[in-house]
């Protein structure tokens, strides 16, 4: 495939696009390398919580943990990226669920900043307090990650998700409690398209490694070209013309050559006002406010003279590359929209599913919700039903041996929070069943501070010293072939 990208385009521009376009060829060769570095603890709920806050299907607590872990930068180099993640408190094998957010202007609104109230917290609550653990990426350029966010390009959003998933059940491996292989995908707005993106590389590129049960996603700007396309061109008045801008921004990285200057997508004043305001730091409302109604008014008229005659133009190519539905998708997919969504209009998803189909997809719906609600409340509309149906589908927690509560093994430790140099865990009378039990410690981060001995059967107390253990929380598992019996630990300053 030959790029097309203007006549400016440099050697060392043109390596930066190349590896950011071959990413997930270039990836194969690192699949299962270690990539998390750390999961520092955000906050915890007991079941208690959930089933106060009317939670009815709950059926368990959760801990929400920041990871921080290696990927690939949109240069091609290493660099770190951060999500949060949402762990059910049980000893299940869970699916995990990976949700891909809506647009963030904001490097402080990513999912890693945790909020309780937004609606990345209500998803990631509802998840893992009825048995499903869920990953949100922040994505390259939010949160910790340096630099900008690569918006809407399609080969960045799938190898930082990629990344997070492997995190996430890099986590759960190193707890001892490895998540399931289903892997369930949740894509809203902007993150619609990272969804369908990463669904790709991982089936094209990962089959082995990833099982995608199934996708649903929510008003995605899946055909940038040429729904896209036609936004930047029209000359009606569009209530989001920051995300179309923000694209633009987008790709004057990611392609260099493409936008040497803001000047060459951006007509003056625009030129000299809006790059200041896509820096990280500003919200959507305000730079909405010295957006003109009428998006096209800040843009060149020969840049849309040359996107509107010629689909080989420059920017066409790039809006082609970043398309992400044609393909086949070997996984049940339902693709919801609004037919009245003025921000992503629904021949987005026509289009997405009719080329899904016509490349032989056997599963693939799109069902409208509303003819009348907009962008928004669409999203409202839909996340319960992707829920409701991901819960349909999930595994059901297998345990080789059930014992009731009541009468299950326990434990106890003291004290805790401890702060003394030492602990004394209580093992108390465990069930009989011709095996002892080996006790392992390890930090949220899963590094293993204690393993064994192995204690015999009814008896009943071990002291650790915790003088060299760095504060903080840790798991205390006590283990043997028929049980696993988990407890958080926090040591404090001694």
């Amino acid at each position: 495939m030959i790029h097309r990208l203007g006549p400016s385009l440099s050697i060392a521009g043109l390596r930066i696009f190349l590896l950011a376009t071959l990413f997930p060829l270039l990836s194969t060769f690192t699949a299962k390398a270690d990539v998390l570095i750390s999961a520092t603890l955000i906050t915890e709920y007991d079941l208690a919580y959930f089933q106060n806050l009317g939670f009815n299907a709950a059926t368990n607590g959760v801990q929400v943990l920041k990871l921080t872990y290696n990927t690939v930068g949109i240069d091609g180099m290493p660099t770190i990226a951060t999500a949060a993640y949402v762990d059910p408190i049980t000893t299940c094998a869970t699916p995990l669920v990976c949700y891909f957010h809506g647009t963030v202007y904001q490097k402080d609104l990513a999912p890693s900043n945790w909020q309780d109230t937004s609606g990345v917290g209500f998803v990631g609550y509802y998840f893992g307090s009825t048995g499903m653990a869920c990953v949100f990426p922040d994505f390259l350029g939010l949160g910790d990650s340096s630099g900008p966010h690569p918006y809407l390009h399609a080969s960045t959003e799938a190898s930082a998700s990629i990344d997070a998933v492997r995190a996430a059940r890099e986590y759960r491996m190193q707890q001892g409690n490895p998540l399931h292989e289903q892997l369930f995908l949740f894509g809203a707005s902007a993150g619609s398209h990272a969804c369908l993106a990463t669904a790709q590389v991982m089936q094209t590129s990962f089959p082995d490694e990833f099982n995608i049960t199934a996708a649903g996603n929510v008003s995605g700007p899946y055909a940038l070209y040429p729904v896209f396309r036609d936004q930047l061109i029209s000359m009606q008045p569009y209530g989001a013309g920051a995300n179309l801008l923000y694209a633009l921004f987008s790709y004057s990285v990611m392609y260099p050559g493409l936008f040497p200057t803001p000047s060459s997508f951006l007509v003056p004043p625009f030129s000299f006002i809006l790059p200041n305001l896509f820096d990280g730091t500003h919200d959507v409302s305000q730079i909405n406010s010295f957006v003109p109604p009428v998006t096209s008014l800040a843009i060149p008229s020969d840049l849309l003279t040359s996107i509107t005659t010629d689909p080989n133009a420059p920017l066409n190519l790039a809006l082609q590359e970043n398309n992400v539905f044609n393909w086949q998708p070997h996984f049940p997919m339902r693709l919801y929209y609004c037919g009245s969504d003025e921000s992503v209009p629904p021949e987005n998803t026509f289009i997405a599913h009719d080329t899904f189909v016509a490349n032989g997809a056997s599963d693939v719906s799109e069902i409208e919700i509303s003819a009348t609600v907009d962008h928004i409340g669409c999203g409202e509309l839909a996340r319960p039903l992707i829920v409701e149906w991901f819960q349909a589908l999930k595994v059901i927690c297998d345990v080789s041996v059930a014992v009731p509560e009541k009468e299950g093994p326990s434990f106890s430790i003291a004290p805790n929070p401890a702060n003394l140099g030492s602990v004394t865990l209580s093992l108390g009378q465990l069930p009989e069943s011709g095996f002892g039990a080996a006790v392992r410690i390890t930090s949220l981060g899963g590094a293993l501070v204690y393993a064994g001995p192995v204690v015999p059967n009814g008896q009943g107390h071990l002291v650790l010293s915790t003088r060299s253990w760095p504060s903080g929380f840790y798991v205390v598992e006590v283990q043997n072939q028929l049980y696993s019996i988990r407890q958080k630990l926090l040591i404090v300053d001694q």
